[in-house]
């Protein structure tokens, strides 16, 4: 059966209205059927929609029952009457529908709307097609996750260049719009009765083109009747409107209209090479330019319209001319048959609309300072830089440095302040913030996935998920409820992300995977923010060792006391800095001084900004007894300094030996071997710290958040 597209709007065949969303939607229907051809195109003419509802929905069930690719062009009120159908058609009939937006007001609508159920609708069709730049990003920050820029257009006369600058006085005006005291009709009545009356004489005319809005006809006709040099001159047909143009001076569009979008009037003068004379509405900038296509005033002050219409009645003919051809030349962007086009291409495309960027909601358990927390912090910094929307979710607490330095930044950060143990509430706190986000991807990370699962499936978004896993898989959760809800979430569509190739075969092995199934993607830190100024040298006395992580049992801090005391026995006078924080600190100054080793380590705490602390040491130390890829590591060697560690998790992607340190068995002699081979050698320690800078860049914070975005699109 050959292909047959729908077209849902004003088509009016009678062209008996003559509203820009009318002439729209007529002006499409016809380039379409004669595009694929007119017994392809199936109609459903939305005019009196409310007068002839059952007439209307009889046909709308028939366009999808036939169609598969359906341009819909809806005012405000045919959307909230259809859109439910059309969502409906799109999600369970897999109808491809394509939203071309009439006028401005949909933003506003959204935020009206506390449900969100209208972002959820505009989020189920294959692209929302807008008008203007400025509402395609507003859209995006309120959640439309498929909002897409395509001008307005106009079937518009071929013309070689703009008319001449008319010589007749007086000054020829006119309006074309609906006549309506939301256009500022009244505005522009009174503005050029003021500047004659002032003149003494008849300095312009003004001629008002559009049908009469039937509760405005008796002021408006008292007006005309009251000003000489003012005429009604009725309806102009839409195809007539360029040609009638081109003998006037300017156009005045003195807009007041509060959904003004992107007029086909404006278009029409510049198909005609007329100047406007214009209030600034909200999408003024994107068509005209104050100065160079007419002149402009502000859409609050309506009464600056006479001051601004009397100087561009005094400007010179040259300058008049020069605006003439100026606005002329932007009539190509808005033709017909060039956005059409687009519009053809994308039907074409059986709904391959371009890509949108992803909107990202990252959850995560907590922002206390820790490798995924800093993780997240770097990734949110660099979507944000990217223009990527994003949202930080800490099922617990935000009031940390972690959390400061996000909000710092910029980053919407939302904090659930889950009760301790399992918390169902939290369920639906999480629900409320993917329904008033509507991110395209919820990024997890730690053990979070029991309340995100739930939270996705009841907030009725297709939201994809991906899920981080920061160590090896068994000690990710060590409990077993844990495990296989993680099981059954990786085999039903949630994408397990592994640091490093010895994560990803742990994932492999304990949840039943195909090593194609578990992408890669390393940490990364801001290189630049941690890159040392100046070469790293070997200097007088001993190294001054350095580790930044939390005090727990994995990072085996007891072995880096005795290494450190095992390099005294040898006559290296080496001092070692904890960074850090965590429940063993007691136990470990305790075992510094059972050492005779007190005076040469210095317990630092928890810093918020590690920075000074890389720039002041020389080897950075890791004896941890399991790791994931930890950030530390990544950070120091960002700085200049080799680093000393033991080869578990994904430190063996990081470190390498004789190239930017050395990988150590747990054991403290052979760690205080290491650390006596690279500093009692000047030129290795050179050439290490210069690899370790090299290998930074491999892990900076920019490449990781380039490979998510691959996994997120």
């Amino acid at each position: 059966m050959r292909r047959r597209i729908g077209i849902v709007g004003r088509i009016d065949p009678e062209a008996t209205l003559l509203d820009g969303q009318t002439i729209k939607t007529r002006t499409l229907y016809r380039h379409l059927a004669a595009h694929y051809g007119a017994d392809r195109i199936v109609g459903v003419d939305t005019r009196d929609y409310r007068r002839r509802a059952p007439q209307v929905t009889r046909e709308l069930l028939r366009c999808l029952r036939t169609c598969d690719d359906i341009v819909v062009l809806l005012s405000a009120g045919g959307r909230r009457a259809l859109f439910p159908i059309l969502s409906a058609a799109a999600r369970m009939g897999h109808k491809r529908i394509y939203h071309n937006l009439i006028g401005g007001h949909l933003a506003d609508n959204i935020e009206q709307d506390r449900s969100g159920k209208l972002v959820r609708q505009l989020n189920s069709f294959a692209i929302n097609w807008v008008e203007s730049r400025a509402l395609e990003r507003r859209l995006g920050e309120l959640g439309v996750a498929n909002a897409a820029y395509l001008p307005n257009f106009k079937d518009l006369p071929t013309q070689a260049a703009a008319s001449p600058v008319p010589a007749e006085r007086p000054f020829r005006l006119c309006t074309f719009s609906r006549v309506t005291p939301h256009k500022g009709i009244t505005n522009a009545i009174q503005t050029v009765a003021a500047i004659n009356a002032e003149a003494g004489r008849e300095i312009a005319t003004l001629d008002i083109y559009g049908p009469l809005d039937p509760a405005y006809a008796a002021e408006f006709h008292r007006l005309v009747a009251a000003h000489p040099g003012v005429h009604y001159a009725g309806v102009a047909p839409a195809e007539r409107g360029v040609d009638i143009m081109r003998d006037y001076y300017a156009l005045l569009f003195p807009t007041r209209w509060p959904g003004e979008g992107v007029p086909g009037t404006i278009i029409d003068a510049m198909g005609a090479g007329l100047p406007v004379v214009a209030s600034r509405w909200p999408y003024y900038d994107e068509m005209l330019e104050d100065g160079v296509t007419g002149l402009s005033y502000d859409y609050d002050h309506p009464e600056q319209l006479h001051d601004t219409l009397r100087r561009f009645l005094e400007l010179p003919e040259a300058e008049v001319a020069a605006m003439r051809r100026a606005i002329f030349t932007r009539a190509a962007d808005y033709s017909a048959e060039a956005v059409i086009g687009e519009i053809v291409s994308a039907l074409d495309a059986g709904g391959a609309v371009p890509a949108r960027p992803p909107r990202v909601l990252i959850v995560i358990h907590g922002l206390n300072t820790g490798g995924a927390e800093t993780m997240v912090l770097g990734l949110a910094r660099e979507l944000a830089a990217a223009a990527v929307p994003v949202r930080v979710v800490s099922l617990h607490g935000a009031n940390t440095d972690v959390g400061a330095r996000m909000r710092q930044a910029g980053i919407d950060v939302v904090a659930l302040n889950k009760a301790k143990g399992p918390d169902p509430r939290a369920i639906g706190k999480l629900r409320r913030q993917i329904r008033d986000f509507a991110p395209t991807v919820v990024h997890t990370h730690l053990p979070v996935l029991e309340y995100v699962v739930p939270a996705v499936r009841l907030s009725g978004t297709d939201a994809r998920i991906i899920h981080t896993v920061h160590n090896v898989a068994h000690k990710e959760t060590q409990r077993p409820a844990l495990r296989t809800l993680n099981r059954r979430a990786f085999t039903h569509g949630v994408v397990p992300v592994a640091l490093t190739e010895q994560v990803r075969d742990s994932i492999c092995r304990e949840y039943g995977l195909e090593s194609s199934a578990v992408p890669v993607v390393g940490n990364g830190v801001d290189v630049e923010r941690f890159r040392c100024q100046g070469d790293r040298k070997v200097h007088d006395g001993g190294p001054r060792l350095l580790c930044v992580a939390r005090m727990v049992p994995a990072k085996n801090h007891g072995l880096l006391l005795h290494t450190v005391a095992a390099l005294g026995q040898t006559g290296m006078n080496a001092s070692l800095t904890l960074v850090g924080d965590g429940p063993l600190r007691g136990q470990l100054e305790a075992q510094a001084r059972t050492l005779g080793i007190a005076d040469r380590v210095h317990f630092a705490g928890l810093q918020r900004d590690p920075r000074p602390f890389y720039q002041d040491a020389d080897l950075f130390m890791l004896l941890s007894d399991y790791e994931g890829q930890p950030m530390s590591l990544i950070e120091a060697m960002a700085s200049g300094l080799p680093a000393v560690a033991t080869p578990v998790g994904g430190v063996p992607d990081v470190v390498v030996g004789d190239v930017n340190g050395a990988l150590v068995e747990p054991d403290a002699d052979r760690a205080a071997a290491a650390v006596q081979a690279i500093w009692n050698d000047p030129d290795r320690y050179a050439r290490l710290s210069a690899g370790a800078v090299r290998t930074a860049e491999a892990h900076s914070a920019r490449t990781m958040t380039e490979k998510y975005l691959e996994l997120y699109r």
